[in-house]
Protein backbone atom coordinates (compact mmCIF):
# COMPACT_ATOMS: atom_id res chain seq x y z
CA UNK A 1 0.00 0.00 0.00
CA UNK A 2 2.98 2.32 0.39
CA UNK A 3 5.75 2.87 -2.01
CA UNK A 4 8.93 5.25 -1.89
CA UNK A 5 10.59 5.76 -5.31
CA UNK A 6 14.20 5.65 -4.08
CA UNK A 7 14.09 2.19 -2.94
CA UNK A 8 14.41 2.95 1.42
CA UNK A 9 12.09 -0.27 1.41
CA UNK A 10 13.36 -0.91 5.11
CA UNK A 11 11.03 1.30 7.04
CA UNK A 12 10.75 4.56 4.66
CA UNK A 13 10.17 7.37 6.66
CA UNK A 14 6.70 8.99 6.44
CA UNK A 15 7.31 12.10 4.22
CA UNK A 16 9.73 10.32 1.41
CA UNK A 17 6.91 7.96 0.11
CA UNK A 18 4.59 9.11 -2.83
CA UNK A 19 1.23 8.23 -0.92
CA UNK A 20 0.62 11.56 0.81
CA UNK A 21 -0.81 10.56 3.70
CA UNK A 22 1.83 7.82 4.48
CA UNK A 23 0.28 4.64 4.36
CA UNK A 24 3.61 3.77 6.47
CA UNK A 25 2.20 5.06 9.62
CA UNK A 26 -1.57 5.48 8.68
CA UNK A 27 -3.70 2.66 10.57
CA UNK A 28 -3.94 2.88 14.83
CA UNK A 29 -3.38 -0.50 16.98
CA UNK A 30 -7.06 -0.70 17.88
CA UNK A 31 -9.25 -1.07 14.73
CA UNK A 32 -10.76 1.76 13.23
CA UNK A 33 -8.63 4.29 14.41
CA UNK A 34 -5.39 6.28 12.77
CA UNK A 35 -2.21 7.54 13.63
CA UNK A 36 -1.14 10.99 15.28
CA UNK A 37 1.10 11.53 12.26
CA UNK A 38 -1.42 10.31 9.44
CA UNK A 39 -4.27 13.13 11.28
CA UNK A 40 -1.27 15.56 11.15
CA UNK A 41 -1.46 15.22 7.24
CA UNK A 42 -4.79 15.52 6.49
CA UNK A 43 -4.38 19.12 7.69
CA UNK A 44 -1.74 20.60 5.51
CA UNK A 45 -1.27 20.51 2.27
CA UNK A 46 1.26 19.37 -0.34
CA UNK A 47 4.25 21.18 -1.62
CA UNK A 48 3.90 22.42 -5.13
CA UNK A 49 7.08 21.69 -7.04
CA UNK A 50 7.80 24.30 -9.71
CA UNK A 51 9.61 23.28 -12.64
CA UNK A 52 10.88 24.47 -15.82
CA UNK A 53 11.57 21.89 -18.57
CA UNK A 54 12.62 22.27 -23.04
CA UNK A 55 9.81 22.17 -24.84
CA UNK A 56 9.58 18.55 -26.43
CA UNK A 57 7.13 17.19 -28.09
CA UNK A 58 6.70 12.92 -28.13
CA UNK A 59 6.71 11.00 -31.53
CA UNK A 60 3.62 8.87 -32.02
CA UNK A 61 3.96 5.53 -32.10
CA UNK A 62 1.70 2.64 -33.42
CA UNK A 63 0.70 -0.02 -30.96
CA UNK A 64 2.96 -2.88 -32.52
CA UNK A 65 5.64 -0.64 -32.22
CA UNK A 66 5.26 -0.05 -28.64
CA UNK A 67 4.38 -3.58 -27.62
CA UNK A 68 8.10 -4.27 -29.81
CA UNK A 69 9.62 -1.50 -27.65
CA UNK A 70 7.89 -2.53 -24.17
CA UNK A 71 8.82 -6.07 -24.89
CA UNK A 72 12.87 -4.82 -25.16
CA UNK A 73 13.08 -2.29 -22.09
CA UNK A 74 11.83 -4.37 -19.88
CA UNK A 75 15.06 -6.18 -19.47
CA UNK A 76 16.69 -2.94 -19.16
CA UNK A 77 18.81 0.28 -20.54
CA UNK A 78 20.26 -0.46 -23.91
CA UNK A 79 24.46 -0.51 -23.39
CA UNK A 80 25.48 0.70 -26.51
CA UNK A 81 25.32 4.41 -26.01
CA UNK A 82 24.97 5.47 -29.97
CA UNK A 83 21.45 3.37 -30.44
CA UNK A 84 20.29 4.62 -27.27
CA UNK A 85 20.82 8.06 -28.19
CA UNK A 86 19.49 7.09 -31.68
CA UNK A 87 16.35 5.52 -30.80
CA UNK A 88 15.71 8.34 -28.22
CA UNK A 89 15.55 11.47 -30.30
CA UNK A 90 14.10 9.41 -33.27
CA UNK A 91 11.44 7.15 -32.14
CA UNK A 92 10.60 8.83 -28.72
CA UNK A 93 10.88 12.21 -28.78
CA UNK A 94 11.38 15.15 -31.44
CA UNK A 95 14.56 17.15 -30.90
CA UNK A 96 14.12 20.13 -28.71
CA UNK A 97 17.00 22.23 -30.80
CA UNK A 98 16.53 21.48 -34.82
CA UNK A 99 19.25 19.81 -36.72
CA UNK A 100 21.29 19.72 -33.37
CA UNK A 101 24.13 17.35 -32.85
CA UNK A 102 23.40 16.52 -28.77
CA UNK A 103 25.55 14.75 -26.87
CA UNK A 104 25.17 11.59 -25.75
CA UNK A 105 24.01 12.94 -21.87
CA UNK A 106 21.92 10.82 -19.46
CA UNK A 107 20.71 13.52 -17.42
CA UNK A 108 19.73 15.56 -20.67
CA UNK A 109 17.47 12.70 -21.54
CA UNK A 110 16.18 12.19 -18.38
CA UNK A 111 15.40 16.20 -17.95
CA UNK A 112 13.35 15.66 -21.42
CA UNK A 113 12.02 12.30 -20.31
CA UNK A 114 10.50 14.50 -17.46
CA UNK A 115 9.06 17.40 -18.95
CA UNK A 116 7.39 14.83 -21.55
CA UNK A 117 5.43 13.48 -19.37
CA UNK A 118 4.68 16.36 -17.48
CA UNK A 119 2.31 17.16 -19.84
CA UNK A 120 -1.40 18.31 -19.77
CA UNK A 121 -2.35 15.50 -22.37
CA UNK A 122 -1.14 12.27 -20.10
CA UNK A 123 -3.01 10.16 -17.78
CA UNK A 124 -2.43 11.40 -13.60
CA UNK A 125 -2.45 8.33 -11.71
CA UNK A 126 -2.42 10.14 -8.36
CA UNK A 127 -5.98 10.51 -9.03
CA UNK A 128 -7.94 7.75 -7.32
CA UNK A 129 -10.27 7.20 -9.85
CA UNK A 130 -7.77 6.11 -12.52
CA UNK A 131 -5.62 4.21 -10.12
CA UNK A 132 -7.34 0.95 -11.52
CA UNK A 133 -3.97 -0.15 -13.99
CA UNK A 134 -5.43 -2.69 -16.07
CA UNK A 135 -8.79 -0.52 -16.57
CA UNK A 136 -6.56 1.28 -19.19
CA UNK A 137 -5.68 -1.53 -21.21
CA UNK A 138 -8.67 -3.93 -20.57
CA UNK A 139 -10.95 -2.66 -23.14
CA UNK A 140 -11.38 -2.66 -26.85
CA UNK A 141 -10.82 0.60 -27.61
CA UNK A 142 -7.19 0.85 -29.04
CA UNK A 143 -7.08 4.45 -28.63
CA UNK A 144 -6.51 4.12 -24.81
CA UNK A 145 -4.84 1.40 -24.75
CA UNK A 146 -2.16 3.53 -27.23
CA UNK A 147 -2.22 6.31 -24.86
CA UNK A 148 -1.71 3.92 -22.19
CA UNK A 149 1.24 2.06 -23.19
CA UNK A 150 2.75 5.01 -24.61
CA UNK A 151 2.83 6.97 -21.73
CA UNK A 152 3.92 2.88 -19.73
CA UNK A 153 7.25 2.98 -21.98
CA UNK A 154 8.17 6.87 -21.78
CA UNK A 155 8.00 6.09 -17.80
CA UNK A 156 9.99 2.59 -18.58
CA UNK A 157 12.82 4.78 -20.51
CA UNK A 158 13.16 7.77 -17.65
CA UNK A 159 12.93 4.99 -15.21
CA UNK A 160 15.81 3.04 -16.67
CA UNK A 161 18.21 6.16 -16.84
CA UNK A 162 17.36 7.24 -13.35
CA UNK A 163 18.94 4.17 -12.28
CA UNK A 164 21.54 3.41 -14.63
CA UNK A 165 25.39 3.33 -13.24
CA UNK A 166 26.54 6.87 -14.00
CA UNK A 167 24.13 8.12 -10.98
CA UNK A 168 25.48 7.38 -7.29
CA UNK A 169 22.62 6.60 -4.73
CA UNK A 170 22.09 10.05 -3.48
CA UNK A 171 22.05 11.85 -6.86
CA UNK A 172 19.02 9.13 -7.95
CA UNK A 173 17.51 9.57 -4.52
CA UNK A 174 17.35 13.54 -5.17
CA UNK A 175 16.49 13.17 -8.93
CA UNK A 176 13.45 11.26 -7.95
CA UNK A 177 11.90 12.87 -4.58
CA UNK A 178 12.78 16.09 -6.84
CA UNK A 179 9.94 14.74 -9.64
CA UNK A 180 7.00 16.55 -10.00
CA UNK A 181 3.98 14.93 -8.69
CA UNK A 182 2.49 14.02 -12.09
CA UNK A 183 5.73 12.38 -13.48
CA UNK A 184 6.40 10.42 -9.87
CA UNK A 185 3.04 8.76 -10.40
CA UNK A 186 4.30 7.58 -14.06
CA UNK A 187 7.59 6.30 -12.53
CA UNK A 188 6.11 4.46 -9.76
CA UNK A 189 3.81 2.40 -12.76
CA UNK A 190 6.76 1.89 -14.28
CA UNK A 191 8.54 0.25 -11.40
CA UNK A 192 5.44 -1.56 -10.60
CA UNK A 193 5.36 -3.10 -14.13
CA UNK A 194 8.87 -4.16 -14.18
CA UNK A 195 8.61 -6.18 -10.97
CA UNK A 196 5.35 -7.99 -11.54
CA UNK A 197 4.56 -8.34 -15.46
CA UNK A 198 6.23 -9.80 -18.23
CA UNK A 199 5.64 -9.42 -21.87
CA UNK A 200 5.96 -12.20 -23.80
CA UNK A 201 5.73 -13.40 -27.59
CA UNK A 202 3.77 -15.81 -29.23
CA UNK A 203 4.66 -16.04 -33.03
CA UNK A 204 1.52 -16.63 -35.29
CA UNK A 205 2.34 -16.10 -38.82
CA UNK A 206 4.82 -14.45 -40.47
CA UNK A 207 3.77 -10.96 -40.60
CA UNK A 208 1.49 -11.03 -37.65
CA UNK A 209 2.78 -11.15 -33.61
CA UNK A 210 0.65 -11.33 -30.36
CA UNK A 211 2.02 -10.86 -27.24
CA UNK A 212 0.78 -12.23 -23.40
CA UNK A 213 1.20 -10.88 -20.40
CA UNK A 214 3.10 -13.23 -17.83
CA UNK A 215 2.34 -12.70 -14.31
CA UNK A 216 5.91 -13.06 -11.90
CA UNK A 217 4.55 -12.63 -8.79
CA UNK A 218 0.44 -14.11 -8.55
CA UNK A 219 1.27 -16.95 -6.27
CA UNK A 220 2.34 -14.07 -3.83
CA UNK A 221 -1.13 -12.06 -4.37
CA UNK A 222 -2.60 -15.43 -3.94
CA UNK A 223 -1.30 -16.21 -0.56
CA UNK A 224 -1.97 -12.32 0.42
CA UNK A 225 -5.53 -12.75 -0.43
CA UNK A 226 -5.68 -15.86 1.53
CA UNK A 227 -4.15 -14.45 4.33
CA UNK A 228 -6.86 -11.17 3.90
CA UNK A 229 -9.91 -13.85 3.98
CA UNK A 230 -8.77 -15.34 6.96
CA UNK A 231 -7.89 -12.37 8.97
CA UNK A 232 -11.19 -11.00 8.21
CA UNK A 233 -13.05 -14.49 9.29
CA UNK A 234 -14.60 -14.74 5.91
CA UNK A 235 -17.48 -17.07 5.95
CA UNK A 236 -17.16 -19.07 2.89
CA UNK A 237 -13.73 -19.80 3.01
CA UNK A 238 -13.73 -23.41 1.23
CA UNK A 239 -15.45 -21.85 -1.50
CA UNK A 240 -12.57 -19.33 -1.81
CA UNK A 241 -9.69 -21.80 -1.23
CA UNK A 242 -11.41 -23.77 -4.22
CA UNK A 243 -11.60 -21.18 -7.00
CA UNK A 244 -8.19 -20.04 -5.59
CA UNK A 245 -6.64 -23.55 -6.20
CA UNK A 246 -7.55 -23.16 -9.61
CA UNK A 247 -8.78 -27.09 -9.78
CA UNK A 248 -11.75 -26.69 -12.21
CA UNK A 249 -10.28 -26.13 -15.84
CA UNK A 250 -13.10 -24.71 -17.12
CA UNK A 251 -13.31 -21.77 -15.08
CA UNK A 252 -11.19 -18.71 -16.62
CA UNK A 253 -8.16 -18.19 -15.03
CA UNK A 254 -8.23 -15.29 -11.69
CA UNK A 255 -6.60 -12.66 -13.56
CA UNK A 256 -9.18 -12.94 -16.56
CA UNK A 257 -12.26 -12.10 -15.32
CA UNK A 258 -12.62 -8.77 -14.73
CA UNK A 259 -10.27 -5.53 -14.38
CA UNK A 260 -10.46 -5.40 -10.76
CA UNK A 261 -9.30 -9.04 -10.72
CA UNK A 262 -6.49 -8.84 -13.27
CA UNK A 263 -5.13 -5.35 -11.19
CA UNK A 264 -5.07 -8.02 -8.37
CA UNK A 265 -2.87 -10.31 -9.35
CA UNK A 266 -0.99 -9.32 -11.96
CA UNK A 267 0.76 -7.18 -8.73
CA UNK A 268 0.80 -3.75 -10.65
CA UNK A 269 -0.90 -1.72 -7.91
CA UNK A 270 -0.27 1.94 -7.40
CA UNK A 271 0.45 2.91 -3.60
CA UNK A 272 -2.88 4.49 -1.98
CA UNK A 273 -6.67 3.43 -1.17
CA UNK A 274 -7.08 1.85 -4.17
CA UNK A 275 -4.98 -1.36 -3.23
CA UNK A 276 -7.92 -1.96 -0.01
CA UNK A 277 -10.63 -1.91 -2.69
CA UNK A 278 -8.21 -4.29 -5.17
CA UNK A 279 -8.36 -6.68 -2.65
CA UNK A 280 -11.86 -6.93 -1.38
CA UNK A 281 -12.99 -6.97 -4.89
CA UNK A 282 -10.36 -9.35 -5.90
CA UNK A 283 -12.01 -11.84 -2.39
CA UNK A 284 -15.67 -11.13 -3.38
CA UNK A 285 -15.18 -12.60 -7.31
CA UNK A 286 -13.83 -15.61 -5.97
CA UNK A 287 -16.86 -16.22 -3.87
CA UNK A 288 -19.36 -17.11 -6.54
CA UNK A 289 -22.50 -17.22 -3.33
CA UNK A 290 -22.02 -13.39 -3.33
CA UNK A 291 -24.47 -13.71 -6.67
CA UNK A 292 -23.36 -10.34 -8.08
CA UNK A 293 -25.10 -8.48 -5.50
CA UNK A 294 -21.83 -6.78 -3.98
CA UNK A 295 -20.46 -5.30 -7.25
CA UNK A 296 -21.71 -1.83 -6.49
CA UNK A 297 -18.85 -1.13 -4.06
CA UNK A 298 -16.67 1.51 -5.29
CA UNK A 299 -13.27 3.12 -4.21
CA UNK A 300 -15.02 6.64 -5.31
CA UNK A 301 -17.62 5.71 -2.51
CA UNK A 302 -15.22 5.67 1.00
CA UNK A 303 -18.32 5.70 3.57
CA UNK A 304 -19.48 2.58 3.19
CA UNK A 305 -19.87 -1.05 3.72
CA UNK A 306 -21.72 -4.62 3.04
CA UNK A 307 -22.94 -7.56 4.91
CA UNK A 308 -23.04 -10.72 3.59
CA UNK A 309 -24.28 -13.86 5.80
CA UNK A 310 -23.62 -13.16 9.90
CA UNK A 311 -21.36 -10.87 9.51
CA UNK A 312 -20.71 -6.83 8.03
CA UNK A 313 -17.42 -5.59 6.63
CA UNK A 314 -16.64 -1.67 6.68
CA UNK A 315 -14.13 0.75 4.61
CA UNK A 316 -11.99 2.41 7.75
CA UNK A 317 -13.35 6.22 6.70
CA UNK A 318 -16.91 4.92 7.50
CA UNK A 319 -18.04 6.38 10.73
CA UNK A 320 -19.95 2.75 11.06
CA UNK A 321 -16.41 0.71 11.07
CA UNK A 322 -14.78 3.15 13.27
CA UNK A 323 -17.39 2.43 15.81
CA UNK A 324 -17.78 -1.79 15.44
CA UNK A 325 -13.77 -1.49 15.55
CA UNK A 326 -13.89 -1.98 19.31
CA UNK A 327 -16.10 -4.79 19.35
CA UNK A 328 -14.44 -8.09 20.70
CA UNK A 329 -12.98 -9.73 17.71
CA UNK A 330 -12.92 -7.50 15.41
CA UNK A 331 -10.25 -7.06 13.39
CA UNK A 332 -8.33 -4.27 10.45
CA UNK A 333 -6.29 -5.16 7.55
CA UNK A 334 -5.84 -3.03 4.38
CA UNK A 335 -8.14 -0.36 5.54
CA UNK A 336 -10.86 -3.13 6.41
CA UNK A 337 -12.68 -3.50 9.57
CA UNK A 338 -14.72 -7.04 9.92
CA UNK A 339 -15.80 -9.36 11.24
CA UNK A 340 -19.09 -6.98 12.89
CA UNK A 341 -21.82 -7.75 13.97
CA UNK A 342 -24.79 -8.41 11.41
CA UNK A 343 -27.92 -5.84 11.39
CA UNK A 344 -31.60 -7.22 11.01
CA UNK A 345 -31.73 -4.17 8.55
CA UNK A 346 -30.04 -5.12 5.71
CA UNK A 347 -30.46 -7.85 3.62
CA UNK A 348 -28.24 -11.36 3.52
CA UNK A 349 -25.99 -9.66 0.86
CA UNK A 350 -26.43 -6.33 0.66
CA UNK A 351 -23.88 -3.14 0.32
CA UNK A 352 -24.96 0.03 2.13
CA UNK A 353 -23.45 3.58 1.57
CA UNK A 354 -23.43 5.35 5.39
CA UNK A 355 -24.31 9.10 5.04
CA UNK A 356 -21.78 11.23 7.03
CA UNK A 357 -20.85 14.44 7.38
CA UNK A 358 -17.18 14.83 7.13
CA UNK A 359 -15.86 17.17 10.19
CA UNK A 360 -13.94 20.07 9.15
CA UNK A 361 -10.56 20.20 11.00
CA UNK A 362 -8.75 22.98 12.17
CA UNK A 363 -5.42 22.89 13.99
CA UNK A 364 -3.75 25.69 15.89
CA UNK A 365 -0.56 26.54 18.12
CA UNK A 366 -3.12 26.19 21.40
CA UNK A 367 -4.67 22.79 20.33
CA UNK A 368 -1.65 20.88 19.61
CA UNK A 369 0.41 22.33 22.77
CA UNK A 370 -2.99 21.17 25.01
CA UNK A 371 -3.34 17.91 23.08
CA UNK A 372 -2.34 15.60 25.68
CA UNK A 373 -4.08 17.14 28.25
CA UNK A 374 -7.14 17.42 26.36
CA UNK A 375 -6.60 12.76 25.09
CA UNK A 376 -6.47 11.93 28.20
CA UNK A 377 -8.81 8.96 29.99
CA UNK A 378 -9.39 11.38 33.42
CA UNK A 379 -9.73 14.38 31.62
CA UNK A 380 -7.47 17.45 32.00
CA UNK A 381 -5.82 17.78 35.45
CA UNK A 382 -7.53 19.89 38.24
CA UNK A 383 -7.17 20.30 41.85
CA UNK A 384 -10.67 18.61 43.20
CA UNK A 385 -12.61 15.74 41.37
CA UNK A 386 -15.77 15.50 41.86
CA UNK A 387 -16.77 12.54 44.02
CA UNK A 388 -20.04 11.57 42.25
CA UNK A 389 -18.41 11.11 39.22
CA UNK A 390 -16.71 8.14 40.21
CA UNK A 391 -18.04 4.52 41.52
CA UNK A 392 -15.97 2.83 43.95
CA UNK A 393 -15.18 -0.77 42.99
CA UNK A 394 -15.70 -2.85 46.37
CA UNK A 395 -15.47 -6.69 46.82
CA UNK A 396 -18.14 -8.90 46.32
CA UNK A 397 -18.34 -10.11 50.27
CA UNK A 398 -21.52 -12.44 49.44
CA UNK A 399 -19.49 -14.60 47.01
CA UNK A 400 -16.79 -15.48 47.68
CA UNK A 401 -14.43 -17.95 46.43
CA UNK A 402 -12.93 -20.56 48.86
CA UNK A 403 -12.32 -23.08 46.93
CA UNK A 404 -9.37 -23.16 44.46
CA UNK A 405 -6.44 -25.17 42.54
CA UNK A 406 -2.74 -24.21 42.10
CA UNK A 407 -0.32 -26.65 40.02
CA UNK A 408 3.02 -25.20 39.92
CA UNK A 409 6.58 -26.46 39.08
CA UNK A 410 9.08 -24.95 41.81
CA UNK A 411 12.64 -25.69 43.28
CA UNK A 412 12.87 -27.21 46.94
CA UNK A 413 15.35 -24.36 47.65
CA UNK A 414 12.52 -21.76 46.92
CA UNK A 415 9.27 -23.69 48.24
CA UNK A 416 10.28 -22.47 51.68
CA UNK A 417 9.39 -18.67 51.23
CA UNK A 418 6.86 -19.27 48.66
CA UNK A 419 4.84 -21.80 50.84
CA UNK A 420 4.82 -18.63 53.97
CA UNK A 421 4.19 -16.17 52.14
CA UNK A 422 1.31 -17.89 50.07
CA UNK A 423 -0.46 -19.48 52.99
CA UNK A 424 -1.48 -15.93 54.97
CA UNK A 425 -3.17 -15.10 51.30
CA UNK A 426 -5.36 -18.15 51.03
CA UNK A 427 -9.28 -17.63 52.26
CA UNK A 428 -9.14 -20.47 55.21
CA UNK A 429 -11.97 -20.17 57.00
CA UNK A 430 -11.54 -21.47 60.92
CA UNK A 431 -13.46 -24.38 59.56
CA UNK A 432 -11.26 -24.97 57.19
CA UNK A 433 -8.44 -27.85 56.35
CA UNK A 434 -5.58 -27.10 54.08
CA UNK A 435 -4.39 -30.53 52.45
CA UNK A 436 -1.37 -30.35 50.71
CA UNK A 437 -1.02 -33.37 48.05
CA UNK A 438 2.94 -34.07 46.69
CA UNK A 439 3.99 -35.81 43.94
CA UNK A 440 7.47 -36.64 44.88
CA UNK A 441 8.75 -38.47 41.83
CA UNK A 442 7.24 -40.01 39.30
CA UNK A 443 5.70 -42.66 41.77
CA UNK A 444 5.14 -41.24 45.36
CA UNK A 445 2.51 -39.33 46.60
CA UNK A 446 1.63 -38.16 50.22
CA UNK A 447 -0.86 -36.09 52.17
CA UNK A 448 0.48 -33.73 54.54
CA UNK A 449 -0.72 -31.09 57.06
CA UNK A 450 -0.22 -27.17 56.51
CA UNK A 451 2.89 -26.90 58.04
CA UNK A 452 5.56 -27.07 55.68
CA UNK A 453 8.76 -28.57 58.23
CA UNK A 454 6.80 -31.63 57.94
CA UNK A 455 6.83 -31.69 53.88
CA UNK A 456 10.45 -30.54 54.16
CA UNK A 457 11.65 -33.68 56.44
CA UNK A 458 9.43 -36.10 53.18
CA UNK A 459 11.20 -33.95 50.26
CA UNK A 460 13.11 -36.46 48.14
CA UNK A 461 13.66 -35.06 44.46
CA UNK A 462 14.26 -31.17 43.56
CA UNK A 463 11.22 -30.55 41.77
CA UNK A 464 7.51 -31.64 42.14
CA UNK A 465 4.26 -30.46 41.66
CA UNK A 466 1.82 -29.24 44.50
CA UNK A 467 -1.53 -28.89 44.22
CA UNK A 468 -3.46 -26.97 47.29
CA UNK A 469 -6.97 -26.97 48.00
CA UNK A 470 -9.32 -25.60 50.68
CA UNK A 471 -12.19 -26.95 51.73
CA UNK A 472 -14.55 -25.35 54.14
Amino acid sequence: MSLALDGTMDGPMPWETLEQPSFVLFFGVVPGTITLNNWVSTLGSPLIKLHTYLPTDTRDMALPSILERLSFAQYGLDPNPETRHEFFYTQLVYDSYLNADHPQDLGMEVEILTGVLDAGHWIDFGKAEVQIVAEHYWTGDVKVVTRFLHQLILSIELQHRIQSPPYARGERRRILLGLPPKVAWSVALAQRWLENITLGKMEMAKKQRSYRFILRNKKRQVEILKNFAWTMKWPNMPEVEHVLAEEDSSRRPLEYRNPLSMSWFSGVILPGLSSSWLIMKALIDCDRDTEEQLDCLCPLNQNSGFQYRANTYWFWNCIVGKVMGAVRGVNQIAGWIGPCPYTPDLKRIQCVCVYQKWAEQRTSKRKLKSMMSRSHPMGPAVDFYPVEDYELVLPNLNDVVDSFGLRSSVSYQGYQQNLVALIPHLPITRQSNLQLTASLGPSVSATMSPSWRRLRANMGPTFFIMNIHTNP
